[in-house]
């Protein structure tokens, strides 16, 4: 992806994606093609619709994965409806994004 916007059609992600996708479907080799997570621009640019589609998790019953259940799929979205309503989505987002950045990768051995 390029940051400027003037040299968007010409950026090697989207060079290369053309290569790969174009030979496909003049070949009549595919007919969709799931570019796994269409809602970001890059990617809605590409197609000419999108379908529906449900993600399946599916792990062994434990003690484990009934906690990130009930974490990821409960307490996730009800917190983030909370910080939505009170107007502190945002903040907090970008709270955890410089929290993200601000750790350091691990020593490099030679």
């Amino acid at each position: 992806m390029v940051h400027d916007a003037a040299q968007v059609d010409t950026s090697p992600g989207v060079v290369l994606t053309a290569l790969e996708l174009e030979p496909l479907f003049a070949q009549g080799e595919c007919d969709h093609y799931d570019f796994l997570g269409g809602f970001l621009s890059n990617k809605r640019g590409w197609s000419t619709g999108s379908q529906h589609t449900t993600a399946l998790f599916g792990d062994r019953l434990s003690v484990r994965s009934l906690i990130f259940h009930l974490l990821y799929f409960h307490l996730k979205p009800l917190l983030r409806r909370l910080l939505e309503r009170s107007g502190h989505l945002q903040q907090v987002s970008n709270a955890l994004k410089k929290f993200r950045r601000s750790r350091k990768p691990p020593p490099v051995e030679v």
